[in-house]
């Protein structure tokens, strides 16, 4: 019996022996890590790491902290904080800097502008939607709130694992007890979450139930509507990041909150899709429509006439030409550039006289010789 409780002894003390070396075996590797990351310096968004072969390097963050201070970035995005905007200037690649503080502002579509465009305001309804930043923001809160109201539930024990307590939470969602949460019951699980971001509070609970929808298409893997414990566990997960979704129109993609009309409703482009304002044109906007198109067809006719105006001032024009060349070719002297006068001219012309002068006296003088000759010839016979 003494030497079973020797050996029992001798092997508690050594395997404390064992702990104790594992310990300090430990702490020497941390002071190990301590010092190669002490003298490495990392940029926004990167965290020292060292790796498997003891060398100390840059690494994106892996987490960012929960505090909400929204930030615009360069690539026109929208962040939660700027931890967030430096992570994932990290993870992609690219440079993104500070554009302005708080989120990015919605960027339009532009379309040509017509009359109905400049009615009242009144005439016009906002589209209630779900943003996709609007969306993140309440899955945070969503986390933080069960995170720290965990302990008032009835279910709670300090005991309990995060596992149990997050399998804890999803049975009381459940109301069905069909294991699966909805969106129904994640909405009615919420209801005291708070939550108003931009809205009014006419529309803040309807905003907050389009979010959850929102949550729950984010997480839903199977595209069922609804999430099975699993899928929930990835949601609460804080470091899970729901995909960026863009909106389709004409061949084209659009980001989350580009706006654009359709006739005389808005449409804005939230987590993925279109939606728009169910407003029924009024025969106002519809006179207006007529006009417009009536005004286009005026000007498509103006526009003929202009041209075929044109064309027959052109057809003119061509004429008038053909007719000079036609009377230069039968005139060739008519249009030449007239002589300039000069000294030298003038003694050319002077010149030209007394030869025509001497050429007429000798006419002159032939013409009696002739005569005389004959005048002889008569005597003669």
């Amino acid at each position: 019996m003494l030497r079973i409780l020797g050996l029992v002894s001798l092997f508690c003390i050594l395997f404390q022996a064992a702990l104790a070396s594992n310990s300090e075996e430990n702490a020497l590797d941390m002071s190990l890590v301590e010092d190669e990351c002490s003298m490495m310096v990392c940029r926004a968004g990167r965290e020292c790491k060292v790796g498997a072969d003891g060398e100390a390097a840059c690494a994106c963050l892996a987490t960012c902290p929960d505090h909400f201070v929204p930030v615009c970035g360069s690539n026109n995005q929208s962040y939660d904080n700027f931890c967030l905007m430096h992570r994932d200037a990290c993870l992609t690649g690219v440079h993104i800097s500070l554009k302005k503080k708080g989120y990015c502002s919605n960027k339009s579509i532009k379309k040509k502008s017509s009359k109905k465009d400049k009615l009242k305001d009144e005439n016009h309804f906002e589209p209630v939607v779900c943003f996709q930043w609007e969306r993140d923001a309440l899955r945070r809160q969503i986390i933080n709130y069960f995170r720290h109201h965990t302990a008032d539930q009835s279910w709670y024990r300090p005991d309990l694992k995060s596992y149990e307590k997050q399998f804890a939470r999803f049975f009381m969602c459940d109301t069905t007890k069909d294991n699966f949460v909805d969106a129904n019951e994640l909405a009615a699980c919420v209801t005291e979450v708070p939550f108003a971001l931009r809205t009014t509070a006419a529309t803040n609970e309807l905003v907050k139930v389009l979010c959850v929808d929102a949550i729950i298409d984010s997480a839903d893997t199977n595209s069922d509507w609804r999430l099975d414990f699993e899928e929930y566990k990835t949601l609460m997960d804080s470091s899970f990041q729901p995909k960026e979704k863009l909106c389709s129109l004409e061949g084209k993609k659009y980001e989350d909150g580009s706006q654009t009309k359709v006739d005389c409703n808005d449409c804005v482009c939230a987590c993925g899709s279109w939606v728009c304002s169910s407003k029924k044109c009024d025969e106002e906007l519809n006179e207006i429509d007529d006009l417009d198109e009536d005004e286009d067809l005026d000007d498509e006719l103006d526009e003929a006439e202009d041209q075929s105006e044109d064309n027959t001032k052109d057809e003119v024009k061509i004429l008038k030409i053909e007719e000079d060349i036609d009377l230069k070719i039968d005139d060739p002297d008519e249009d030449q550039p007239p002589k300039i006068n000069s000294d030298d001219d003038d003694d050319m012309d002077d010149e030209e006289d007394e030869e025509d002068d001497e050429e007429e006296d000798e006419e002159i003088d032939v013409e009696p010789i002739k005569k005389s000759s004959k005048n002889k010839k008569k005597k003669l016979t």
